[in-house]
């Protein structure tokens, strides 16, 4: 086993040259000690000098406890991992044939350590759903959707269920989706005090719309067209998905997703509840193929996520996660500090939860080549400029989160290790709300 010792940290002054620099590093291999040296070796990105690379660490001491759901075999999506502050629930697709799963939802009152029995919502119970979403208003109303299989053979529709009494039972299904759109990519949702949204994108076309809901689910009038994309974000079909991310803050909405072409992150707006939209045009920023953009808010700031390619870079490509934040409603952006020093990254994720920005990601440590197979991080803002040092959440392996809340309960993040397409590990990992 080889154990790595990263040099130590310094940093470079905005503005300064970035020349190159001697790294020291020193490797313990079967305890022997080694001395590696690398001469005038300069590590650059986009627009920083990253001064630290990042080896294998352990485990952060501070994540007390991993709870494994016994679920499976199953699959899900980042996101579809929900708090309220008090209680956890996370939507799973299981029983999959082909691309066809049941959508099944469970509930924790203790911060993940113990969960309801699994209550099967999509309609019919078999092998019928695909994509899903799940939700919380900020009533406590949960609100779940899955693209079901159509009538037609390579058509799918969008249906919505609720439930007002924390899962314990759900309303009928309601289609939301329009005849003409054959194929459903990822759905998103968008509820607040006075309005409740659906997003998605037709996955043939590459629409990407926009639909109101009525306080059961139901559709609330036409839906509305927001954008187009040509993205395929995965690979067990041919669906063309914009990675959609929704938010709200200061009465405006602002929606997030890939444009056509190279990736590129485009940005809308709205301040009718999404009856209408405006394009704020892109965030000067290209977006790595095959990752989503993530918004967040806590009413008055939204953070938005993304993965950066670091295309500019001129020696090392590594892909680094980049955070910007909009006090304005969208009308303007402040990028903020990238927020990992990795080889490369996967899912990412960012919430407003238990009075702190919280940013999830999957990354594999390394300099050239990654040194480990990816691990899930975890970092923490109270200003979404200023972020904690990255923590460890898992060992490495085929990991990748599905979201983080706060609470009463501490902090509670959940992860799946991929053991095949459609079997995965379960796990939920805890630690105390205050943990440094």
């Amino acid at each position: 086993m080889v154990e790595w010792e990263a040099p130590e940290a310094s940093q470079t002054p905005p503005g300064a040259d970035r020349a190159p620099r001697r790294l020291r590093w020193v490797a313990r291999v079967a305890g022997v000690v080694v001395l590696l040296i690398v001469a005038d070796v300069a590590i650059e990105t986009a627009d920083r000098l990253s001064e630290t690379v990042v080896f294998p660490r352990q485990v952060d001491p501070a994540w007390v406890s991993a709870t494994d759901l016994g679920v499976g075999p199953a699959d899900s999506w980042l996101g579809d991992f929900a708090s309220d502050g008090h209680s956890l629930y996370i939507e799973t697709r299981e029983g999959i044939q082909g691309f066809w799963g049941s959508i099944v939802v469970r509930r924790s009152d203790d911060g993940g350590t113990t969960w309801s029995p699994g209550t099967t919502i999509s309609n019919p119970p078999g092998p019928s759903a695909a994509r899903h979403a799940l939700a919380i208003a900020p009533e406590g109303t949960l609100y779940a959707a899955w693209a079901e299989q159509g009538p037609q053979p390579a058509t799918q529709r969008l249906l919505v269920r609720r439930s007002v009494d924390r899962g314990a039972s759900w309303s009928t299904a309601v289609r939301v989706s329009p005849p003409k759109v054959g194929l459903v990519a990822l759905p998103v949702f968008l509820l607040g005090q006075d309005m409740r949204l659906i997003g998605y994108t037709d996955g043939q076309t590459g629409d990407i719309w926009i639909q109101r809901l009525a306080i059961d689910g139901s559709p609330d009038g036409i839906p509305t067209h927001l954008g187009v994309t040509n993205q395929q974000l995965y690979g067990d079909a041919d669906f063309i998905d914009g990675g959609l991310a929704l938010a709200q803050a200061h009465g405006q909405i602002l929606a997030a997703y890939v444009g056509p072409g190279y990736p590129a992150l485009r940005v809308a707006v709205s301040d009718d509840g999404g009856r209408s939209w405006q394009s704020a045009g892109s965030i000067d920023q290209t977006f790595l193929a095959g990752q989503r953009p993530r918004l967040a808010s806590d009413g008055a700031t939204i953070v938005l996520a993304a993965v950066d390619p670091n295309e500019s870079a001129r020696y090392v490509k590594s892909p680094f996660v980049r955070v910007w934040r909009t006090l304005d409603g969208g009308a303007s952006f402040q990028r903020g500090p990238d927020v990992t020093d990795l080889r490369s990254v996967g899912d990412v994720d960012v919430v407003w939860s238990g009075g702190a920005w919280r940013l999830v990601y999957a990354g594999c440590p390394g300099f050239m080549t990654c040194a480990t197979p990816s691990r899930v991080w975890y970092a923490v803002s109270r200003d979404a400029e200023h972020w904690s040092r990255p923590s460890v959440v898992t060992e490495p392996g085929q990991v990748r989160p599905l979201g983080v809340g706060a609470g009463s309960f501490g902090v509670s993040l959940a992860w799946a290790e991929v053991r095949s397409d459609h079997d995965w590990r379960f796990v939920i990992s805890r630690r105390a709300l205050d943990a440094p």
